[in-house]
């Protein structure tokens, strides 16, 4: 054995590095949704502005607040959440009068194949497309 290979495995043996497997085993990292943009195709009956959020199932929302949307326009959150679990994805619109209105949900489950997706949303008379992705 030359020395560079000596010098090697003795750095390895300082560092604790000698006793890892020589095949590593990597686990895949879990699955996470990605919610890219929403546009809004047509708000709610009466409202020139929609205020939305998304809510999660797992108790998640985004944002914090709302964002305001007029028809016509595309807000992109670019919001990303654990999917290691099922997970209900619902846009929902603030109502002044009463309880927020929910304009549409989608599931994302662990299995679910991955890559780029669109939904359409319609609810409380309005029409939304949210356009989403789900990484490892």
């Amino acid at each position: 054995m030359n020395r560079a290979w000596k010098v090697v495995i003795l750095a390895l043996s300082f560092f604790g590095l000698a006793a890892l497997p020589a095949t590593a085993q990597t686990n895949s990292p879990e699955p996470y949704l990605l919610i890219i943009s929403v546009t809004a195709e047509s708000t709610t009956l009466g409202s020139d502005a929609d205020e939305v959020y998304f809510s999660f199932s797992n108790g998640e929302r985004h944002p914090a607040g709302t964002k305001a949307i007029l028809s016509g326009e595309t807000w992109e959150p670019h919001y990303f959440t654990s999917a290691a679990e099922e997970l209900s994805v619902s846009l929902m619109e603030r109502d002044m009068l009463g309880a927020d209105d929910v304009i549409g949900t989608f599931k994302i489950t662990p299995d679910n194949a991955y890559g780029r997706f669109t939904e359409r949303m319609v609810g409380d008379f309005a029409s939304y497309i949210v356009i989403f992705e789900v990484r490892r």
